[in-house]
């Protein structure tokens, strides 16, 4: 069985994805956060915040780049 911990978010983290998820990579908050980037992007949909299109947009051509490198 697998067990799985929960960490609660404080509201400076809260305060800080306010701050930082519009313009912040997945790596990057990721690495800020010490969370999966399914925590941090449930949390910000809870909080209502929305990505910048264009870093959202970024983040998929290099998910498609690094896709299409595995293929190859």
């Amino acid at each position: 069985m697998v067990q799985i911990t929960l960490k609660a978010w404080s509201k400076e983290e809260d305060d800080k994805l306010r701050e930082i998820y519009p313009e912040s990579t997945t790596e990057e908050l990721t690495k800020i956060f010490n969370r999966s980037i399914e925590a941090i992007r449930g949390r910000a949909f809870r909080l209502k915040i929305r990505r910048n299109g264009f870093i959202l947009q970024e983040t998929l051509r290099a998910r498609a780049k690094a896709r299409w490198a595995a293929l190859k």
